[in-house]
Parts: C-alpha cells; structure tokens; sequence
C-alpha cells in the first residue's frame, strides 16, 4: 500500500508541528569590504520549526599540538526545508554550523542535519 499525496502532506504538517523549537536558517551573502575582497555577511534566509539535539558522533582533531573534541548536534527541520551545508543555524542563543544534511531522503516528513555549535 502506497501513501497518497493527501496523506503525505497531511503527514508533513503534523511533523512540523511536533518540532519544538524556532530557528533561523543564516545563509551568506558575502559583501564588498571596499578594498576589492568581501566580508562575510550572515542575512535571515527563514524562521522555521526545528529540533536540536547532541548527537552521538564527535569529532576530535589537534590544534595547536593539544587533542580537542567538538560536538555535533542533531537539527531537524520540516521536510522541503531550504537548507544547505554552507548554511547556519540560529536557535536559542546558540549558532551552529551545518555540516550535512540528508535533503529528506530516507524521511519524506523531516529534513535531518548535522551541525557543529560555533563559539
């Protein structure tokens, strides 16, 4: 048995009312610094519903010869989310950086990403 569109959509509105949370999706658009290079410039691309959450993967790295660990978070957005891995998250008081995202494949209701939290 196959799902309708009626009930597709109908499946999506209720995901996104499930989400918890409201975040604004930051895309870059760099501007001119005057001097012939560009600054970036984080504009407001949409506030949507979202959910955050740690996720189990961390990645570990050296910098400056000391072993350090950063955290990923989960972010889940409603399906057909405008959203890329150039992109930032601002929920919260907290910025993340989108690392990946899934486009809503294996999901037709949410769009997960993966981010890094920005200090």
């Amino acid at each position: 048995m196959s799902i309708t569109a009626a009930d597709l959509e109908f499946m999506r509105a209720d995901g996104a009312t499930s989400l918890p949370l409201t975040a604004q999706i930051l895309r870059n658009t760099p501007t001119s610094d005057g001097h012939g290079g560009q600054t970036d410039s984080w504009a407001t691309l949409k506030t949507v519903a979202c959910d955050i959450n740690p996720d189990a993967q961390y990645a570990e790295s050296v910098v400056g010869a000391a072993l350090t660990s950063t955290n990923r978070y989960k972010i889940v957005f409603p399906a057909l989310t405008d959203i890329n891995e150039a992109d930032r998250v601002s929920c919260g008081g907290y910025t993340y950086h989108i690392e990946s995202q899934d486009n809503g494949i294996g999901d037709p209701v949410y769009v997960m990403c993966i981010g890094t939290r920005l200090v």
